[in-house]
């Protein structure tokens, strides 16, 4: 399942569908444009496992010499 929104709304989604909190730690970024390097970003500053996705390889390689 993918879920696009907020984090306290994944959360949200994450406590209907599994009945306990969850900590949200793997997150998957489908496009590796500048905005979804700034989210990816910033969700590793939260020591979340960030993965970025982009149908463009030379997006995706430049993306991933950009990241930690």
């Amino acid at each position: 399942m993918v879920v696009i929104a907020s984090p306290e709304s994944a959360r949200t989604w994450s406590r209907l569908l599994a009945h306990e909190e969850r900590t949200i730690d793997d997150i998957v970024i489908f496009g590796a444009g500048s905005m979804g390097t700034t989210i990816g970003r910033v969700l590793l500053g939260r020591d979340m496992r960030v993965r970025l996705v982009d149908a463009d390889a030379g997006r995706a390689h430049d993306a991933a010499d950009e990241m930690p």
